[in-house]
């Protein structure tokens, strides 16, 4: 049989159907080459030396936008996150929020005053320089307790007891303008 047109119609006889053959198909899957244990996008140094770089990162520079995701903003804003496991204060279960590459820490802040993470809200930033500012922002925003920062890589951080019930990253282009 061949198709024409979208139909079956029988081959012409002693022609032999193309692309086919009696063997069965190769299943096994293709060799892939592991991936890079790091980049020079991804290790503490290149994103140490964006924030060490001409005396320091400054607020509204390169990746800082020196202000939470609009996104973020509009989701918390119409109770989007999570529909469905935010209670009207109906004492359920504490929830736990997880910031990866939060840089100066605006979304940390923006979710711990939401109300809404009482179990906690943790930013993470492989850079010490970026850590170290995220910490100061956040303890200079008067955030409740349970908000922090930690200096860590996202790919080795173990987290807390019973994960997280939001993980947001912001993917940011054109830093700053730049």
């Amino acid at each position: 049989m061949a198709l024409r047109c979208g139909r079956l119609a029988p081959s012409p006889p002693g022609r032999r159907r193309r692309g086919l053959s009696s063997r069965p198909p190769d299943l096994t899957p293709p060799t892939m080459a592991a991936p890079p244990t790091s980049s020079p996008t991804t290790g503490t140094e290149f994103w140490e030396g964006l924030w060490a770089a001409d005396g320091g990162l400054e607020p509204g520079t390169r990746f800082d936008r020196k202000s939470p995701s609009p996104a973020l903003v509009d989701a918390l804003e119409r109770r989007a996150v999570l529909p469905g496991r935010l209670g009207d204060g109906d004492g359920g279960v504490p929830l736990r929020a997880l910031v990866p590459g939060c840089g100066r820490g605006y979304d940390v802040v923006l979710l711990g005053k939401s109300g809404l993470f009482t179990g906690g809200v943790t930013g993470l930033d492989v850079a010490p320089t970026g850590a170290a500012a995220a910490a100061a922002y956040v303890a200079a925003a008067g955030v409740p307790a349970g908000v922090g920062i930690e200096c860590a890589d996202f790919f080795k951080y173990e987290g807390v007891p019973g994960g997280y019930d939001l993980i947001y990253v912001r993917l940011t282009a054109g830093w700053g303008g730049e």
